[in-house]
């Protein structure tokens, strides 16, 4: 597993409620930011700046979802 998705997953609660509803960019096991999934370009940049800055690793990129999304019994 990568360190990457390791932080999603440590980290999952607290990214739902800060950023739920919308795009993680992280490398290095650090988050590069966050964008809304309605902005392909912010993201694109985000992913290029992740890439430059770690050049050995890929980027992990996923949605985040919302608290309101977690609770739906569609997903339990």
């Amino acid at each position: 597993m990568s360190k990457n998705f390791t932080y999603f997953r440590r980290h999952f609660n607290e990214l739902a409620k800060k950023h739920g509803g919308q795009m993680i960019v992280i490398s290095d096991g650090r988050v590069f930011g966050v964008c809304r999934n309605e902005r392909p370009r912010e993201l694109s940049r985000l992913v290029e700046r992740a890439r430059k800055a770690t050049p050995r690793e890929a980027p992990f990129v996923s949605p985040v979802p919302t608290i309101k999304e977690l609770a739906s019994p569609l997903l339990l």
